[in-house]
């Protein structure tokens, strides 16, 4: 895969992480009370899934070698903070620890909930800790959503600010070498790709703009790490 086309793979899955995120949020924020059993686990689910997808979207910035992961936090942490609760970094484990805690140790975020016009507010835990139990971390507001809006204001639009000066949102493609990268990736696909389908590839990708379909990825990226709308 070529340096740009490993760039843009980079704004693909920070988009599908980001994009789930949302989606994830939205579909919470819509289900009201009274509660079904299944409705309940559903709200449990949706809400484990935002944190599980904005940190595995952050993991992958840090993973990454196309962006600075020192300077990312280091901006993170001295802007993820509030009024009550000026201590980015302790904001920024937590949330970090929150999702360690649902996904290895088996939270269920769905412990306790207030309600406003029907909808459920779940509280967030007071603490979090570490695996081994020696670093605790303090919740930043009582209610998740509180937890969730600083994580939208914050984390998203930050993500935009270090892609962009890192050039990531003006890379250039180079269309026969995106169109071979396209027929190796179906290629090595092969046990679940079609013969047919491999065969038509090469011609089929002659009509497309690999110009268009990258400014795609980057609008599509661009409007995922928005804030989501927490209207309740």
């Amino acid at each position: 895969m070529s340096h740009a086309l490993a760039k843009n793979a980079l704004l693909n899955s920070l988009s599908m992480y980001f994009s789930s995120k949302r989606t994830a949020l939205r579909s919470a924020l819509q289900l009201r009370s009274p509660l079904s059993v299944e409705q309940a686990e559903d709200l449990r689910v949706h809400y484990s899934n935002y944190f599980i997808n904005l940190m595995s979207g952050i993991d992958l910035v840090r993973d990454s070698d196309q962006l600075s992961w020192k300077a990312f936090t280091e901006d993170l942490e001295a802007k993820f903070v509030t009024p009550q609760a000026s201590d980015g970094k302790q904001n920024y484990w937590y949330v970090r620890e929150l999702r360690n805690s649902i996904v290895h140790r088996g939270m269920n975020i769905f412990s306790a909930a207030s309600f406003r016009n029907n909808v459920p507010l779940l509280i967030a835990p007071q603490t979090v800790t570490n695996p081994d139990g020696t670093k605790v971390y303090r919740r930043f507001g009582v209610l998740l959503i509180q937890t969730i809006g600083l994580c939208e204001v914050v984390i998203g639009p930050l993500l935009e600010e270090h892609l962009g000066r890192a050039g990531l949102f003006s890379i250039q493609i180079e269309p026969e070498v995106w169109r071979e990268d396209m027929v190796t990736s179906v290629e090595e696909a092969a046990d679940f790709v079609p013969e047919w389908v491999k065969k038509m590839l090469p011609e089929a990708l002659e009509s497309v703009d690999a110009a268009v379909v990258h400014q795609s990825t980057i609008d599509r990226l661009k409007s995922v790490l928005k804030p989501c709308p927490l209207t309740i």
